[in-house]
């Protein structure tokens, strides 16, 4: 291959053309260059530009073997679903699904939850839901990562109005999770349901009851979902009228969007009020 596997002029060759095929000798090379750069460009938070590289790898994959389309499958559908793009996530895990690949349980199950996420995003719960019992009954969850299973159906659960089921699920899933970070995600699905329950009593009492937990969180490395914990927080504070706190963790949150280019908290930090205020400081 004659170049180098990624500098910053890919980026400018990504947004002008979309198209790098000629850096390549062959198809062949073409799917690997393509699947190689998304995984380096995803790493780097270039989510967009890895986007477009693994909509390359899917156009090429006919001829690869079943547990590369799987990788290009899982990777596409996941990018696709960051970038709101449920329709085609949608589209491309029901053909990858349709066609019934030679592939180890692992793979199956992350293609099946990244569809069962797709339909909640979507809108059809019930079918989100149908789709989980499928899961559980052919799929042992213990080879899977059951905390984002479980955290997916009692997410479902407040979106059809159960809060009270969900919130006892994020309250098992915080008691038994030994991960800081999981913990984190529990609690901050239980604050979001207490604000939009109006329940300034619980969030206060949530919020001081997990504080050493966050101040642990935040000296941590290598963090998954550390921008959505930071906003959660961000917002409960701003709920309970902390302003203190409310600048810490909008501060922390707008950084960590910044720094894994997600545009959307990014828009959602600038439009906000205290955008202006934390720029003046």
């Amino acid at each position: 291959m004659r170049f180098k596997l990624y500098d910053s002029k890919i980026d400018e060759i990504l947004i002008e053309n979309d198209d790098l095929s000629y850096l390549v000798d062959n198809e062949e090379e073409s799917l690997s260059f393509y699947v190689s750069l998304g995984d380096e460009l995803k790493s780097k938070g270039k989510i967009y530009h890895s986007y477009i590289c693994f909509c390359k790898a899917y156009e090429l994959e006919a001829t690869c073997d079943d547990n590369l389309k799987a990788k290009i499958a899982i990777c596409l559908s996941t990018l696709a679903l960051k970038l709101n793009k449920i329709c085609e996530a949608k589209k491309i895990l029901t053909e990858t699904l349709d066609i019934d690949l030679n592939i180890c349980s692992s793979k199956k199950g992350k293609l099946l939850l990244n569809y069962i996420l797709a339909l909640k995003v979507e809108g059809n719960l019930d079918d989100a839901l149908e789709n989980i019992l499928l899961f559980e009954s052919n799929f042992d969850i213990n080879d899977f990562n059951s905390f984002s299973l479980i955290t997916l159906k009692a997410n479902i659960l407040k979106e059809k109005g159960l809060l009270d089921n969900a919130v006892s699920i994020h309250k098992l899933l915080f008691a038994s999770s030994d991960k800081i970070e999981n913990k984190l995600v529990a609690s901050c699905n239980m604050l979001d349901i207490y604000m939009e329950c109006g329940n300034l009593t619980k969030i206060k009492e949530l919020l001081d009851k997990h504080d050493d937990i966050v101040l642990e969180y935040i000296n941590l490395d290598n963090k998954s979902y550390e921008t959505e914990i930071y906003f959660t927080l961000f917002k409960s504070y701003d709920f309970i009228n902390d302003q203190d706190k409310v600048i810490k963790f909008y501060k922390l949150t707008y950084d960590s969007a910044v720094c894994h280019n997600d545009y959307k908290t990014i828009d959602k930090c600038i439009n906000s009020t205290y955008y202006s205020n934390v720029r003046s400081e």
